[in-house]
């Protein structure tokens, strides 16, 4: 049985670190892929469309995760830790893109796009269009992600059954026993769902984030976000989204 308290701790502390560690290494990986595929990517493609029978969003995938794209879309956001029962599910907004450069940007907010991270090749850029301030840090060598085919399947979400394809990474953190007596080593499973309409149209983008099960045993759900697609372009993205306006003031970090 999971406890509230510092085990609810543990498990906010492994969420935002996995959150972090996607997005952050997001530019990385499409800058490594593009290396070790010489720039085109063809590679890749051609070995994901030879193995891709019978699965229903590969070309989400390639679209969002995959190298030398350009895109941009919008999405209604609910996200909610599963195993604590008084907190409420939290409604946001956000939008994502990448453009012809290879910058990417995740813009999010409440009541409308009030924050961005915008990566490049050297530097990330954390942007608060509310106050007119950024930060820069310059990336660090970090660990490359690899998202891989898992499934595909169907799942129900406002009200209708949803055919998606599944993409996951296992990650190893150490933790500590529940008795916080002994250290441990934890395997946790980031799950990233593409959830098509009968056209084939993107209609969500389904994260899960789970403990994975000792011995056979169930994997634990920990936060689940679901991303309703409210636009979406493929091709194309708006300039601004991934610029700074001269007005903008630089500061050693955002309060």
């Amino acid at each position: 049985i999971w406890e509230i308290g510092e085990c609810m701790k543990r498990i906010i502390s492994v969420v935002l670190a996995l959150s972090l560690l996607l997005a952050v290494t997001a530019c990385g990986q499409k800058e490594q892929n593009e290396n070790q595929n010489g720039g085109s990517g063809a590679g890749s493609s051609a070995a994901q469309q030879a193995d891709s029978k019978g699965r229903v969003a590969d070309k989400y995938h390639e679209l969002l995760d995959g190298e030398n794209t350009v895109y941009y879309y919008e999405a209604d956001v609910v996200a909610e830790f599963v195993d604590d029962e008084s907190a409420e599910p939290e409604e946001s907004v956000m939008a994502e893109g990448q453009d012809k450069t290879g910058r990417h940007t995740v813009a999010t907010g409440y009541s409308g796009l009030e924050m961005r991270e915008i990566g490049t090749k050297d530097y990330n850029y954390s942007v608060d269009d509310t106050s007119k301030e950024y930060s820069k840090m310059e990336i660090e060598e970090i660990e490359e992600m690899d998202l891989t085919y898992n499934e595909t399947g169907e799942m129900e979400l406002d009200g209708k059954s949803w055919k998606y394809d599944e993409y996951l990474q296992k990650y190893e953190m150490e933790g500590f026993s529940e008795d916080g007596e002994e250290a441990v080593i934890d395997t946790y499973l980031y799950k990233k769902r593409y959830l098509v309409d009968e056209k084939g149209e993107l209609y969500a983008i389904v994260t899960l984030q789970e403990e994975q099960g000792e011995g056979g045993a169930e994997n634990h759900l920990i936060h689940r976000e679901v991303d309703t697609i409210t636009k979406f372009e493929e091709g194309k993205a708006p300039e601004e989204f991934f610029e700074i306006p001269d007005d903008y003031k630089e500061v050693e970090s955002l309060g």
